[in-house]
């Protein structure tokens, strides 16, 4: 883990079969660069702001805040989205890389909804710290 960050707050429990969200890890990402203390703490903000609608942005959707970009860089197959954070200070290099599965799209309670947005939050803050590409796979019913 990157010695700037504080680990994250471990998630509530949530028990429901309908709506059983992962994330795991799944290689390092592709052109990564090392993130400075400002990068960590413009992303934090920046993961804080999502909102359930802003995950399911199609690109070129881009915000900025102070020295990063967060992005959907692609919508995937299956319709989901790849989540990247850039260092838009040197070179435009991810420093964080998510899949998030289309199957989250269909979260039908306000529950589900916010335990998806918790674990995209989560799944992001993970790579921003490990420098590996996480997947966010469901199904959420």
């Amino acid at each position: 883990m990157n010695e700037k960050m504080q680990p994250t707050a471990p998630q509530q429990a949530f028990n429901d079969a309908q709506c059983a969200v992962t994330n795991t890890p799944i290689g390092d990402i592709p052109y990564a660069t090392t993130p400075t203390s400002e990068n960590l703490s413009d992303a934090e903000n920046a993961i804080a702001n999502l909102t359930f609608p802003l995950i399911w942005e199609l690109p070129p959707y881009r915000t900025s805040l102070g020295t990063i970009f967060l992005e959907v860089f692609a919508v995937t197959n299956d319709g989901g989205r790849n989540w990247k954070i850039i260092n838009g200070l040197t070179g435009n290099s991810s420093i964080a890389d998510i899949e998030m599965s289309g199957n989250l799209a269909t979260a039908s309670t306000s529950e589900r909804r916010q335990h998806v947005l918790q674990m995209v939050q989560s799944a992001l803050t993970e790579s921003l710290q490990t420098g590996k590409q996480v997947a966010v796979n469901g199904p959420c019913k």
